[in-house]
């Protein structure tokens, strides 16, 4: 197959199929969530482990991605007690947020 460009070979590391979040990047996700850290934080703290962006092995929208994965699945499953309990610690989190549910 013929490109009409040439190939980018350092830019390959920005495909999908290249892009992967480590387990030990999950865990630090997921821990950071639980005790309050922003996605941010955990983000740059990533970078700077590692030595800049261009070490990661992923970007930022897979480290979000992954924590709205997780979200996705702590409410699968119809779960109304789940909801509710997501939405409530959204309220104490956000002084805007506000939820009514109608049964």
């Amino acid at each position: 197959m013929e490109h009409n460009h040439e190939m980018d070979f350092e830019a390959t590391k920005y495909m999908n199929c290249n892009r992967t979040l480590k387990p030990h990047v999950q865990r630090e996700i997921e821990f950071n969530r639980k005790a309050k850290i922003r996605m941010n934080a955990t983000i740059t703290s990533a970078v700077r482990q590692v030595g800049g962006y261009e070490n990661l092995g992923w970007i930022e929208n897979d480290a979000y991605n992954y924590l709205n994965n997780i979200r996705r699945h702590e409410l699968e499953g119809d779960n109304a007690q789940a909801m509710l309990t997501f939405f409530a610690k959204l309220q104490e989190s956000y002084d805007d947020f506000f939820h009514v549910i109608v049964f």
